[in-house]
């Protein structure tokens, strides 16, 4: 396995398993492709630097859409439960 073969797979890992596991043959198929279209001494470089530009920004993206969702799920059943009286207003109807 080359370099390059080796270096993708473990930029993936920075995506959520959901997205590895679906994507993931795909993603190394298309990056292998563009590995070997890529003439130069400087290519190799470029081509890794391109993936990490792609990939990382993707990943974070990935992960906050699941944690907003995530926080959306854990916040619905306290958003459902009725406004407690402030201890203000109890304390003014004893006046």
């Amino acid at each position: 396995m080359t370099t390059p073969q080796r270096f993708y797979p473990a930029l993936l890992a920075l995506y959520p398993a959901g997205i590895r596991a679906e994507y993931g043959d795909e993603l190394c198929a298309t990056f292998a492709e563009r590995t070997r279209e890529q003439i130069g001494t400087f290519a190799p470089v470029l081509v890794a630097l391109a993936a990490i530009a792609d990939v990382v920004p993707n990943a974070l993206a990935a992960h906050w859409d699941i944690l907003r969702q995530d926080l959306g799920y854990a916040a619905a059943p306290w958003a459902a439960l009725p406004a407690s009286p402030s201890p203000r207003s109890s304390s003014s109807r004893s006046a």
